[in-house]
């Protein structure tokens, strides 16, 4: 059952009834979780979400009271199938374009770069030495 802005001010109203109510005899856990419950109805949070959602169902309605005219769909072709593995991806007018680096790529640099520094640490402790 949807939430509607009218209702929930009802039972905001209700609970800060309740709360005073409660003030007077009251148990301070109930106290406490009431009080919870009222800082949540008050936010703009929740009052946003009842916004959205009062302006979804609106919307709802309007399109269900719009009759569909036949010529009004209009048919479109299929997407092509996509391929997984195709990491290329669309072809940009906006600018040169960067490819991504294999993984093998990556790895052949990482070795190459081992390899020169163990090269380099041979060369300095022989100079050491």
């Amino acid at each position: 059952m949807p939430v509607r802005k009218k209702d929930a001010q009802k039972a905001l109203q209700l609970l800060e009834e309740y709360r005073t109510k409660l003030s007077k005899t009251g148990d301070p856990h109930l106290r406490h979780s009431i009080e919870r419950v009222i800082n949540v109805f008050q936010s703009t949070l929740f009052q946003a979400l009842i916004d959205i959602q009062e302006f979804y169902e609106v919307s709802l309605q309007d399109n269900e009271n719009k009759p569909i005219e036949p010529s009004s769909i209009k048919t479109r072709e299929p997407f092509p199938p996509v391929n997984e593995w195709n990491l290329t991806g669309p072809s940009s007018t906006t600018g040169p374009t960067e490819t991504v680096p294999s993984a093998n790529a990556q790895s052949n640099e990482r070795s190459e770069s081992k390899l020169f520094l163990s090269d380099r640490l041979e060369e300095k402790e022989l100079g050491e030495n």
